[in-house]
C-alpha cells in the first residue's frame, strides 16, 4: 500500500484554464514535507549538473552540443540543468540531505537562478 508521501499527488485542475489539465503536488498534503519524488529529482539533477559542468569546464567535452548528443538529451536540457552547478554550497548540501524548503522544486530552479548566493537563499525560501 502506498502512502501519500510516496508519490506526487496528481489531480485535475480546470479552474485556471477551463481545460482538464494535470497538476502535480510537490509536498505531502498532510505533513507539508517535500515529496520524495521531488527530492530525488532535485538530487539527480544536481548530480548531473555538477558532472556536466565539470566536463564542460575542463574540456572533457568540447561543447554543449557534443555533451547533449553524448547524453542523448537536448542542449536546452543541458543548459537548464547546468545552472544548478552555480547554487550556493549550503543550498546544494540541503538538496543532498533532502531537507527542502517549500519554495524549492526542480521546475522552479529551471526557470533561473540568481548568481548571488544571498539572493538564492531569499528567493528559494532558505532562512538563516
Amino acid at each position: 500500500m502506498s502512502h501519500a508521501a510516496d508519490n506526487p499527488v496528481v489531480g485535475r485542475n480546470k479552474a485556471l484554464t477551463g481545460t482538464d489539465k494535470l497538476t502535480c503536488q510537490y509536498r505531502d498534503e498532510y505533513t507539508n514535507e517535500p515529496n520524495p519524488t521531488t527530492i530525488l529529482a532535485l538530487q539527480n539533477a544536481l548530480k548531473k549538473a555538477l558532472t556536466w559542468n565539470q566536463a564542460l569546464m575542463t574540456g572533457q567535452v568540447s561543447n554543449m552540443a557534443r555533451l547533449a548528443k553524448q547524453e542523448n538529451v537536448t542542449q536546452r536540457y543541458i543548459a537548464h540543468l547546468t545552472k544548478l552547478a552555480y547554487l550556493s554550497p549550503d543550498i546544494m548540501e540541503t538538496i543532498i540531505k533532502g531537507d527542502l524548503p517549500p519554495k524549492l522544486s526542480l521546475d522552479r530552479l529551471k526557470r533561473g537562478i540568481p548568481l548571488d548566493w544571498e539572493e538564492q537563499r531569499q528567493e528559494f525560501g532558505f532562512t538563516r
